[in-house]
């Protein structure tokens, strides 16, 4: 499995996001307004220089009318219960190093699985915060955890589990010298359309 073919799974997530703004007529200035994320970062996200957490994502997504479910390509109807490795759907990357994948068919879930993958150095460039609890697995190497702003951290190894509330900032970072991947899965209300928003 090549990460070339994951990446091309998934469009341009800034030309998407301009693109539904300028269909709703909306300003940067406007959208600032309306979802509290400043216009100076709308613009980079917008140019793909910056990337943007699933909170903010589905800030968007929501004030646009949009689902989760249109940045992916449509799947053959009978494939809904089976992700092949080859064929998960990269979702975005929330820091440098760092790219979460779609292990569900589809967002349209109760349950959202997604893996993720963090390269040595990789952190997470702002607290995650969501409406569904989360299950979060280490497959392999480590994480460090923060929690609450900072205000504690957990190191996370290989086999380790942890479980979060609705609502809990964490932040996840590699600090390790070999990759790490970790598996998660997030109740209804994580995703716009069912699945982690942030």
């Amino acid at each position: 499995m090549s990460s070339g073919s994951l990446d091309e799974a998934v469009p341009e997530i800034g030309p998407y996001l301009r693109a539904c703004r300028k269909r709703r007529g909306l300003s940067l200035q406007q959208v600032a307004l309306a979802t509290g994320i400043s216009k100076s970062f709308l613009s980079l996200v917008e140019n793909g220089t910056n990337d943007i957490t699933f909170g903010r994502l589905h800030r968007l997504l929501t004030l646009y009318g949009v689902d989760l479910a249109e940045l992916m390509p449509a799947r053959d109807p009978d494939e809904g219960i089976v992700v092949r490795a080859a064929e998960r759907r990269r979702v975005y990357s929330p820091a440098d190093g760092m790219s979460v994948y779609l292990a569900s068919p589809d967002t349209r879930r109760t349950l959202l699985s997604g893996i993720a993958l963090l390269e040595p150095g990789a952190v997470m460039g702002e607290d995650s915060v969501h409406d569904g609890e989360e299950w979060v697995h280490v497959v392999r190497g480590a994480v460090q955890l923060t929690l609450d702003g900072g205000e504690s951290e957990v190191d996370l190894a290989a086999g380790d589990s942890v479980c979060l509330r609705t609502g809990r900032r964490h932040r996840f970072a590699n600090r390790g010298d070999i990759a790490a991947e970790v598996i998660t899965v997030l109740s209804q209300g994580g995703f716009p359309g069912g699945g982690p928003a942030d």
